[in-house]
């Protein structure tokens, strides 16, 4: 599946770029390659990503759909049908400029989540707002599974929310006291 060729750079030295090809029906699906140094790095990163896009052609995933947080969210908001609200236009573009924005979405893990959710909530935000971005998180991830065929960390957000409630570092919103009554009160 996959191939390591050597070529000499401008400086003398020999870079060693392995490269993934995949063809379906004669048609390149997927592609992508990295350069190393030495010849085993780039052995062994072309034996584990051969791995890992084997294993998700096995779980029936789709090859090739690779994309990061920022480009998740990106493409997101442009399915907008009716305006949403500020809030929800403001917590969007927080998570495309997040620490995680440039990640590969497929590599993100719980430990990702709940660092994330910690530092928000050490910058000063409250329990709820802070739990909120999960709840972004989860429908960003599933638009994209059921329209890109991404392989998204549903779980993974899952266990963080889980979690994080139990140490109680996310919590729904305080109730809030309403007045009674449309007139003023003297």
């Amino acid at each position: 599946m996959g191939s390591i060729h050597s070529r000499r750079r401008k400086d003398g030295t020999t870079g060693y770029t392995a490269q993934i090809r995949i063809h379906c029906d004669h048609k390149l699906v997927h592609t992508e390659s990295q350069t190393f140094d030495r010849r085993t790095l780039a052995d062994q990163w072309l034996r584990r990503r051969e791995s890992e896009l084997d294993t998700q052609r096995a779980r029936g995933e789709l090859l090739g759909k690779r994309m990061t947080l920022e480009e998740l969210v990106t493409w997101y908001e442009s399915r907008e049908r009716e305006p949403w609200g500020r809030s929800k236009r403001n917590d969007l573009k927080r998570l495309r400029t997040c620490s995680l924005a440039k990640k590969q979405v497929d590599h993100l893990s719980q430990h990702d989540f709940i660092a994330y959710i910690e530092a928000r909530r050490d910058a000063g935000a409250g329990p709820a707002t802070a739990g909120s971005d999960l709840i972004w998180f989860r429908q960003v991830f599933r638009s994209a599974r059921a329209v890109l065929g991404v392989s998204v960390p549903l779980a993974a957000v899952d266990d963080a929310a889980a979690y994080l409630r139990d140490v109680r570092t996310i919590a729904k919103a305080r109730k809030r006291e309403r007045r009674r009554g449309g007139g003023k009160t003297a």
